[in-house]
């Protein structure tokens, strides 16, 4: 969630937070992440995602 989240609000963390958070409660289905378990991975997620498309310095 936290790469396609990133790929699809892009920005910062900050600014997409709110919408990834309501998209989690909205698909956990039957997961046993509690809230704060799933943001973390989400998160872990998007600063790979960003770091992978940040450019590269020469």
């Amino acid at each position: 969630m936290g790469y396609v989240g990133h790929a699809q609000y892009g920005g910062s963390w900050d600014e997409a937070e709110v919408s990834l958070r309501a998209n989690w409660e909205r698909i956990k289905g039957g997961s046993r992440l509690t809230r704060e378990e799933a943001l973390a991975a989400i998160r872990a997620a998007w600063d790979k995602a960003a770091a992978e498309h940040r450019p590269h310095a020469c």
